[in-house]
């Protein structure tokens, strides 16, 4: 799902006809039981600076997953809040030279 959620809008109807222009996969491994997924988000459309070492960016991972019955939801940084939408509580990434 590719979202423009603005916390200072939360009623705005442009959020859902937003593209960031991402690239997604999975593969589902049935001998193992288990599945993997990847994105690719273009980086212009997470932050306008050009990528450089030294950079900061707040960051979270969701997963959200499952029928009613049986949803899960996860989250790399606790929210503490009942909405992934928190983000003063999301962790940081530093870029860095490699």
């Amino acid at each position: 799902m590719d979202l423009d959620i603005n916390l200072h809008n939360p009623h705005q109807k442009d959020g859902w006809t937003w593209n960031s222009g991402f690239e997604g996969a999975a593969r589902i491994d049935e001998a193992k039981h288990t599945w993997s997924a990847a994105m690719r988000i273009p980086f212009s459309a997470i932050d306008q600076r050009v990528p450089a070492a030294g950079n900061t960016l707040r960051i979270n991972l969701f997963l959200s997953q499952g029928a009613p019955a049986n949803h899960r939801e996860l989250a790399w940084r606790a929210l503490m809040k009942e909405t992934f939408h928190v983000p003063e509580r999301f962790g940081l990434i530093r870029l860095v030279n490699k």
